[in-house]
């Protein structure tokens, strides 16, 4: 336990009296335990992230054969992108979608899901987001819009929606997001708005704002091997 409590940065006094150790320290935060924390902070994040953009399965709820929707548009980027893993589609009206077997809810799913990229309109996100609990679901992917850039009930709307993941151990991409690219070879995912993978290069990009990923995303393809994001 001293030991805890010198590597969290704290200064500890210690000494043994009657053969019993004595032990005191500041519980005001030092520079020391404060760069502690960030460092923990900044691993948690960076593991969270890593979760997030290396999945073993995907699926994609709310994806469609009609072209020019959000929910065609992912699951056709995902499977013509090469993704090594396993995507799975997500519609209860249809059998099958771009040549893989469509299921009715996510618990049909016959495997764990590591990623579940959300493009129900955001009525229905509420309710997907709590089968996505019950089934296990680490990381979401909302692509469905009508949140914070929708105004003020749509800001309550976000809210709502990361209070529930982040309750459930759920980590948010979204809402409204363009979606997450990862070119290494060994993944290869492209759950995102983006008809094909950039070149693998050194840079990875990550934007709150959509316009903005969008002028990066298309400056780093222009610049081929020179700015490539992950």
């Amino acid at each position: 336990m001293i030991t805890v409590f010198a590597e969290a940065g704290y200064e500890v006094d210690r000494h043994f009296d009657d053969g019993v150790v004595m032990l005191g320290f500041d519980i005001d935060p030092t520079r020391r335990s404060q760069a502690v924390m960030e460092a923990r902070e900044h691993r948690a994040e960076a593991r969270s992230m890593a979760e997030l953009l290396t999945p073993s399965s995907v699926a994609v709820i709310g994806a469609s054969r009609e072209w020019g929707t959000v929910g065609h548009a992912l699951l056709e980027h995902l499977i013509d992108g090469g993704f090594t893993g396993t995507v799975y589609a997500v519609n209860p009206e249809a059998f099958e979608l771009h040549g893989i077997i469509s299921h009715a809810s996510l618990t049909e799913v016959p495997e764990q899901v590591d990623l579940a990229v959300i493009a129900v309109p955001h009525e229905q996100v509420d309710a997907v987001v709590d089968d996505c609990a019950r089934a296990g679901v680490r990381g979401l992917l909302v692509a469905t819009a009508g949140y914070a850039d929708d105004g003020g009930d749509g800001l309550a709307r976000q809210r709502a929606l990361v209070h529930k993941a982040r309750a459930h151990g759920m980590r948010v991409v979204g809402p409204a997001s363009l979606g997450l690219v990862n070119t290494d070879p060994a993944v290869r995912l492209n759950a995102s708005m983006a008809p094909g993978l950039p070149e693998r290069g050194a840079l990875s990009l990550f934007s709150q704002s959509a316009g903005l990923g969008v002028l990066l995303y298309a400056s780093a393809r222009r610049r081929a091997g020179s700015a490539c994001p992950r």
